[in-house]
């Protein structure tokens, strides 16, 4: 019996030095991919390490595997790794820059009431740094959510005399935007007549072709009714025409939504280039 309890005795330990062994080496093996940039690879090897560490040993994983989500704009997988992270951290500044960067990628999930009561819960900083980076994302988030009044209150805390008059501009220019692109009021042009709406936002391609294909229906219609019967062409000019006309307005319509989208995108890179060039110190 005592033979037999010394032989597991030293099996147990035996595979426990090589679980050991085998554990640190897949995790050294992980951050050497991770410092090379080889993420896929270095993404499978800590959720490997994550699996078998049952001692947590290797809580710094958490905020590598973010990362690397973040990298591959995973941004759902990077959020619940950031919590993952956030919940295990004791630093308050790392905190503070992991709840940071869960906003960031609640902004690109267009998420923003999300990332407003995150950004919320930090606390003050110390560091102007924290503070400024803090305002600039919930500046964003105001931004994103079409409240352009306090998001440019909260950028305005972290630029100079110089930013502040950019960003005023910018938002003015932004503000004209809007109202020329206004989807509905396009929408009601090419309502009124056909093609206008998209000859109004420079998609002149598409006016001409919502203006050839009515032309089209109207004269098909036309012929229809002299070389027929008027009912047989009143069918044809009511269905196919609504069909068109309806139709290019709603692509007007979408066309401007995408004109804002993209007028939009552009001015997310100007206020941070604004910011990086007249933050205060």
């Amino acid at each position: 019996m005592r033979k037999i309890l010394f032989i597991i005795l030293i099996s147990a330990t035996f595979i426990s030095s090589i679980y050991a062994q085998t554990i640190d080496e897949i995790k050294s093996f992980s951050d050497a991919q991770y410092e090379a940039g080889n993420y896929p690879v270095a993404l499978k090897e800590y959720q490997r390490v994550q699996l078998f560490d049952d001692k947590n040993q290797y809580l710094d994983i958490y905020s590598k595997i973010a990362s690397i989500y973040i990298n591959q704009n995973e941004n759902e997988n990077a959020i619940r790794y950031l919590n993952l992270a956030w919940n295990i951290e004791q630093n308050d500044s790392i905190k503070t820059e992991l709840t940071l960067q869960k906003a960031l990628c609640s902004f690109k999930l267009n998420d923003y009431f999300s990332a407003l009561n995150d950004l919320f819960d930090i606390p003050e900083s110390s560091t102007n740094y924290l503070n400024n980076k803090k305002n600039l994302y919930v500046g964003i988030c105001y931004f994103g959510l079409g409240d352009y009044t306090n998001s440019i209150l909260y950028l305005n805390e972290i630029v100079d005399s110089m930013g502040v008059q950019q960003l005023n501009t910018l938002f003015s220019d932004f503000a004209k935007s809007n109202k020329k692109y206004n989807p509905d009021k396009i929408e009601i042009m090419s309502l009124l007549f056909p093609g206008l709406g998209q000859f109004y936002i420079g998609e002149i391609g598409m006016g001409i072709n919502s203006v050839a294909l009515l032309s089209a229906v109207t004269y098909y219609a036309y012929i229809t009714t002299v070389n027929y019967a008027f009912l047989d062409g009143l069918i044809i000019l009511s269905s196919w025409f609504y069909r068109y006309y309806k139709g290019g307005s709603l692509k007007a319509k979408n066309a401007a939504i995408e004109k804002l989208a993209d007028r939009k995108l552009s001015v997310y890179s100007t206020i941070i280039s604004i910011v990086e060039q007249n933050s205060l110190q």
